[in-house]
C-alpha cells in the first residue's frame, strides 16, 4: 500500500510463508491478516521501524500462527517504535516444540491463549503478554517483558543485561527467576482496578510475583512500584538465604515469605545496606500454618520495615530466629494471625522500637536451642496494643533463658481487649521480665519465672482489665534500685513466690490472695481499697487496712493499722494473728462461729500479741453454729489488757439473736474477749422461786401494784409480790476522794461490765438486759458525766446496806459534779433487754 490500510484474508487452510513483512508506510497505515480458521506458517513475522500497526488475527483466537518449520522458531521483530504487533491468533507448535523469539525495539503483543512449548526469548523491546502462555522457558535479555499473570506457575524466568519484568497489573508466580543487579522488576500497568497486593490470608492478588525457587543470589534486580500500581513479592526458597537483595528497591506492596511444606521459607538478614526488601511490609507467611520465618545472623542491624505476623512456625527454628545482638525492629509490627514469636539458635538480642499491635500476642520460645534471647520493648509512643498473651519462655527449657526487658515505661498492652503476662522457668533455663527501672501496668500474671525492678523506683501494677484467677509462683524482686507493687481491677491475683522487692504493696482493689510467707516482699502493705487475703501464709509485714479496704484469710502479720473490714477465714473459720493492731473507729470485724471448739477451726477468731484497745464494731454471726447452753468462744485473745474505753460492748459488740431460750453473756469480754450462751433466761427461774405464775409472770407485769414491774424487780433483786421498800437503791451524798458528790448504790446482776457512754454509764448485755446510769442537773437532758465508785470508797459506802440475793451485787455511781461547786444534781437508773 502507499500509506491506506492494507488487509490481507488468509484463503487456505494452511498457508506457509518464509517472512511476514510490514513495511515502512510513515507510520500512518495499518494492516491486518485475517487468519479467521486458518493456520499461518512463517518463519518470521516483522515490522520496518517505519510501519503502522500489524495486527494478525482479528480476534483473540482467530485463526493459528506458527513456526514454518517443525520445531522452528517464530521470529516476531518490531522495529517501529510507538506501533504495535499484535497477535491474536493463537501461537502452537509445529509438529514438536516450537519456540519464539521477540526482537526490535517496538512492542509486541500476544493476546491468544497460546500453547507452543518451546522457550521464549526477548532480545529487545516490549513483549506484552494479553493471553496465556504455555512455554516454561522464558529469557530475557536486554527488553521488557509485560506478563500480566499470563506465565504458567512453572515458567522459569532468565533476566540478563538490562532486561525488565513488568506484572503489567496481575499477580505472577515462576518457579524460578535468574536475574541480575541490572534488571528490574516493576509494574506498571495503568489500569484502574484496585491494587490488592495484601498482607495477610491468602486472597487473589493482582499485584504479586510469586517465585517458587530464586536462583543465584536471589533476586538482585532492581524492584519498584509502576506509576500507578503497588508490586508485591511472593518468595518461595525452601529455607535458603536467598530473597531480594539490590540496595535500591522501592517496591512498597511487600514481601511475602511463603509457605514450604519441606523447609518453609526463610527471609536471611545479614549485614543491611539500603532497602533491600523494599518500603513495604514482609510478611511472614499467608496462613497460620505455614512454615516461613526471618533469621537475623548479624549483630547491630536495623531492619526498617513494617512486619505481618501470619505465621509462628518458622523454618528450622520457630518464628524470628536472632542469633545476633544489636538488632533492632523499627517498623510497626502486626501479629496478625500468629503471635509474634522470637527463638534463637545461640545468644541473641533484639529492640522493637515501632508499635507492637494485631489481634495475637508476643511469645520468647523456648522449645528451640539457644542459650539466651533477650528482646527490648522501646517503643517511645508506649501505645503497643497487641490483644494475645505476653509469654516469656514458653515451653521453657533448662539452659535456655528468655527475657523481656523494657526500653521504657508501659510497653505491654493492658485493659480491655488484651491479654495476661505469663513469665515460666525451667531449673536453669529462667524466664525474666525485666522492667530495667520502668513502671508498668498490665492484666494478669501468671507462670514460675522472675519480675526483676534492677533499677530505679518502678511499679509494677497487676490486675488491669479486671483480670482474675491468675497465680504467679516465681519471684518478684529489685536486684537494685526499689520496686513497689499495686494490685488494682476487681478480680482476684495470687502470689505464691518468695518475693523479695522492697517498695512495699498497695491493693487498690479486687483480691490479692497470698501463697508463700514472702508474697509481699520485705515491706509493709496497704490495703486502700479490695481485699487481702492472707491465705494462711506466716508473714511479719506491718499491714495497713484503710477504711475501704478489707482483711481476710487465717495468717499472721506483723503490725496492722484497722480502719476497715477483717474477716478472719473469709467464708470459713479462721485466725489471724497479729504482732500488734491499731483499731479505728471505722474498723469493722466480722467473726462467724461454727461450733465451739478450736480458735480459727471452729470459728472465727483475732489473737494480738501485745496490748489491744478496741474500737470499730465486732459483728457476730452463726456460720453453722446450732446455739445451746455452756457453748463458749474467745473471740479475741490478747497478750496484754484489753482497753474498751472506745468500745461499748453492748451496743459495738453485735450479737445475732439465738432464741430457744437462751442468751448471750458478754460480761467476760471486756477483760478476755470471751463470750457465752447461757441455757435460758435467768428471769424466768427467777420468776418462779418468787412465786409467779402464768397470771402474773410477764416481765411487764406488776402484781403487787407499787409501780414497778417485774423486770425492774428482777433487775435490782426485788421482790415482785412485797410493795414495800427493801431500802436496796440508796441514793446520798457520799465522800468520794476529797469531795462530796451525789452517788447512786443499787443491786445489779454479778458480772455486770459496764463502760462509758456519751456520759453515762452502759453495761454490757447480761442475762438479756441492760443497764443504764444518767445524770443530769434539771431533769431534762441527763447528759451528765456519770463514772462508777470503786475501790474503798465503794466499800464504805455499800457498808450496813441490806443482804442481796446471789446473783446480785451492789455497785456505785457517781455525779461528776461536787458539793458545794454544784447546788443540784440527779442520778436515775434504766433497764431494758
Amino acid at each position: 500500500g502507499s500509506g491506506t490500510p492494507g488487509n490481507i484474508a488468509l484463503g487456505a487452510v494452511t498457508t506457509t510463508i518464509n517472512t511476514l513483512l510490514q513495511s515502512d508506510s510513515g507510520g500512518t497505515s495499518s494492516a491486518t491478516v485475517d487468519a479467521s480458521s486458518a493456520t499461518l506458517r512463517t518463519g518470521a513475522i516483522v515490522m520496518l521501524s517505519a510501519a503502522g500497526t500489524l495486527t494478525v488475527g482479528t480476534a483473540p483466537n482467530s485463526g493459528i500462527v506458527t513456526s514454518a518449520s517443525a520445531g522452528g522458531d517464530l521470529a516476531l521483530t518490531n522495529n517501529s517504535v510507538g506501533n504495535s504487533m499484535t497477535i491474536n491468533s493463537a501461537i502452537q507448535d509445529n509438529t514438536s516444540a516450537s519456540s519464539l523469539s521477540k526482537a526490535g525495539a517496538g512492542l509486541v503483543i500476544l493476546n491468544g491463549t497460546n500453547t507452543y512449548t518451546g522457550p521464549t526469548a526477548v532480545t529487545e523491546g516490549t513483549l506484552r503478554l494479553g493471553g496465556a502462555l504455555a512455554s516454561t522457558a522464558v529469557t530475557v535479555s536486554n527488553g521488557t517483558l509485560q506478563t500480566a499473570g499470563n506465565l504458567p506457575a512453572a515458567t522459569a524466568v532468565t533476566l540478563s543485561g538490562t532486561s525488565t519484568f513488568d506484572l503489567f497489573g496481575g499477580s505472577q508466580t515462576l518457579a524460578s527467576l535468574v536475574n541480575a543487579a541490572g534488571n528490574t522488576i516493576t509494574n506498571t500497568s495503568s489500569g484502574t482496578h484496585a491494587s490488592t497486593a495484601t498482607t495477610s490470608g491468602s486472597p487473589t492478588l493482582t499485584d504479586a510475583l510469586t517465585i517458587s525457587n530464586p536462583v543465584n543470589s536471589g533476586v538482585p534486580a532492581l524492584i519498584t512500584d509502576g506509576p500507578t500500581r503497588k508490586t508485591q513479592v511472593v518468595m518461595n526458597n525452601n529455607n535458603a538465604s536467598l530473597a531480594t537483595s539490590n540496595v535500591s528497591n522501592s517496591y512498597s506492596g511487600g514481601l511475602v515469605l511463603a509457605h514450604n511444606a519441606t523447609n518453609g521459607t526463610r527471609l536471611t538478614i545479614g549485614t543491611l545496606t539500603g532497602t533491600p526488601y523494599g518500603s513495604g511490609p514482609i510478611i511472614i507467611g499467608q496462613a497460620n500454618t505455614d512454615k516461613a520465618g526471618i533469621y537475623f545472623t548479624t549483630a547491630n542491624q536495623t531492619l526498617p520495615n513494617d512486619i505481618f505476623v501470619n505465621t509462628a512456625v518458622g523454618t528450622d527454628r520457630v518464628g524470628i530466629r536472632v542469633d545476633a545482638i544489636g538488632t533492632v525492629l523499627s517498623g510497626r509490627i502486626t501479629a496478625n494471625l500468629a503471635p509474634l514469636t522470637f527463638s534463637s539458635n545461640t545468644t541473641g538480642a533484639a529492640t522493637l522500637t515501632g508499635k507492637i499491635t494485631g489481634g495475637q500476642g508476643l511469645i520468647l520460645d523456648s522449645a528451640t536451642s539457644g542459650a539466651a534471647i533477650t528482646i527490648t520493648l522501646s517503643n517511645s509512643s508506649a501505645n503497643n496494643d497487641y490483644a494475645g498473651d505476653t509469654v516469656i519462655g514458653q515451653n521453657a527449657t533448662a539452659a535456655r533463658s528468655r527475657t523481656l526487658v523494657l526500653g521504657a515505661a508501659d510497653q505491654i498492652p493492658n485493659g480491655t481487649g488484651t491479654g495476661n503476662v505469663v513469665i515460666n522457668t525451667n531449673s536453669t533455663g529462667v524466664g525474666t521480665l525485666n522492667l530495667a527501672g520502668f513502671s508498668e501496668t498490665i492484666n494478669g500474671l501468671s507462670g514460675n519465672g522472675t519480675v526483676d525492678g534492677t533499677s530505679g523506683t518502678p511499679t509494677l501494677t497487676l490486675g488491669d482489665n479486671n483480670a482474675t484467677g491468675q497465680t504467679f509462683s516465681g519471684v518478684i524482686r529489685n536486684t537494685a534500685g526499689t520496686l513497689s507493687l499495686v494490685k488494682t481491677g476487681t478480680g482476684t491475683q495470687t502470689l505464691s513466690g518468695a518475693n523479695t522487692y522492697v517498695g512495699g504493696t498497695t491493693v487498690g482493689a479486687g483480691t490479692l490472695v497470698l501463697g508463700n510467707g514472702s508474697a509481699l516482699g520485705t515491706a509493709a502493705a496497704s490495703v486502700t481499697g479490695g481485699t487481702l487475703d492472707l491465705g494462711g501464709q506466716i508473714l511479719t509485714n506491718a499491714v495497713s487496712v484503710g477504711a475501704a479496704g478489707a482483711l481476710t484469710g487465717s495468717g499472721v502479720i506483723g503490725a496492722a493499722t484497722l480502719e476497715g473490714s477483717v474477716t478472719p477465714g473469709g467464708s470459713g473459720s479462721g485466725i489471724i494473728t497479729m504482732t500488734s493492731a491499731s483499731v479505728a473507729s471505722t474498723s469493722a470485724i466480722a467473726l462467724q462461729l461454727a461450733a465451739p471448739g478450736t480458735r480459727g477451726t471452729n470459728y472465727d477468731a483475732i489473737t494480738v500479741a501485745s496490748a489491744l484497745a478496741l474500737d470499730g464494731t465486732i459483728t457476730v454471726s452463726l456460720n453453722g453454729l446450732v446455739p445451746a447452753g455452756g457453748q463458749s468462744f474467745n473471740l479475741i485473745d490478747s497478750t496484754g489488757s484489753i482497753d474498751v474505753t472506745n468500745f461499748n460492748v453492748a451496743t459495738d459488740l453485735i450479737l445475732p439473736a439465738i432464741g430457744g431460750g437462751l442468751a448471750w453473756d458478754t460480761s467476760a469480754f471486756a477483760s478476755s474477749g470471751v463470750i457465752s450462751i447461757v441455757n435460758g433466761d435467768p428471769y424466768i427461774g427467777w420468776a418462779a422461786s418468787k412465786g409467779l405464775t402464768g397470771a402474773n409472770d410477764a416481765k411487764s407485769a406488776d402484781p403487787d401494784g407499787d409501780g414497778k414491774n417485774n423486770l425492774y424487780e428482777f433487775a435490782f433483786d426485788g421482790d415482785p409480790l412485797s410493795g414495800a421498800n427493801d431500802g436496796k437503791i440508796v441514793g446520798k451524798i457520799a465522800t468520794v476522794g476529797a469531795d462530796q458528790v451525789l452517788t447512786l448504790t443499787l443491786p445489779v446482776r454479778t458480772g455486770a461490765a459496764f463502760s462509758a457512754d456519751s456520759g453515762d454509764q452502759l453495761s454490757a448485755l447480761i442475762d438479756a438486759i441492760t443497764y443504764r446510769i444518767e445524770g443530769d442537773a434539771d431533769l431534762g437532758t441527763f447528759a451528765n458525766t456519770i463514772s462508777e465508785v470503786t475501790g474503798g470508797d465503794a466499800t464504805t459506802i455499800q457498808t450496813g446496806l441490806p443482804a442481796l440475793s446471789t446473783g446480785w451485787t451492789y455497785r456505785t455511781f457517781r455525779d461528776a459534779g461536787t458539793v458545794p461547786t454544784v447546788p443540784k444534781a440527779f442520778l436515775r437508773a434504766k433497764i431494758s433487754e
